[in-house]
This record gives C-alpha cells, structure tokens and sequence, in this order.
C-alpha cells in the first residue's frame, strides 16, 4: 500500500509509559480532488479531553496542511459537540484565519481558510 502525504494526514497522539502505551486522539485530514482545501476531523478519548491536546493536535494538523499548501479546511460538526466547535474557534481565532460556519439540521458546517498571519 501506498499512502500519499500530500492529499492525506493522519495523527496519532499517544500516551506511554515503561509499559504500555496508549491512542488518546486522532485527527486527519484528506485533500478533496479538485479543490486546494481538505476535510478534517479530530478526536480525543473522554478521559483525556480538557487537557489541551485538541488544541495542539488541530495546530499541528493545520500546520502540516498548510506545509503542503493547502488554503483551507472544511469540517461538519453536531452542534452539541461544544468542544470541537470551541477548539476551531480558538485556534483560528489566535492565527488570524476566517473561519466561517452555519448551522443545517443540527449540524455545523465549517469553513477555514488560511488567510491571517501566524500570530
């Protein structure tokens, strides 16, 4: 199998110790075909959630993305899913991006595009 980085990324963050180790998030992203823009999606177990680790994992993801030159991200996200929205607001707040959304049955839909600077 061949995977190719440039139309899509995933990362795992892991918690170890001396004898195991342990997945507590996930996000990706995969680059539509005929667009400079990608879907992405995250998530962090329960028990590991408030500790900053979406943060960083979407900043991460981001960065990666744009390292690729892509423009921008979408995302669907429930509406009662607070801590996902909160995240993106957060973090495209603080790097100046726009980032817009609507709300459809229940579910949000998500613009990002990476315009701002990196502040």
């Amino acid at each position: 199998m061949i995977i190719d980085y440039t139309k899509e990324m995933v990362v795992l963050v892991f918690i170890a110790d001396s004898k195991s180790e342990e997945v507590v998030a996930i996000g990706q992203y995969i680059k539509y075909d005929d667009k400079n823009i990608a879907s992405v999606a995250f998530a962090v177990k329960d028990n590991y959630q408030d500790m900053g680790i979406g943060t960083i994992l979407v900043s991460y993801i981001t960065l990666l993305a744009k390292n690729e030159g892509l423009q921008g991200f979408t995302a669907d996200v429930l509406g009662e899913n607070a801590p996902m929205l909160h995240i993106f607001e957060k973090l495209m707040k603080k790097m100046d991006y726009d980032l817009k959304k609507k709300i459809n049955y229940g579910e949000y839909q998500i613009e990002i595009k990476f315009t701002g600077s990196d502040g």
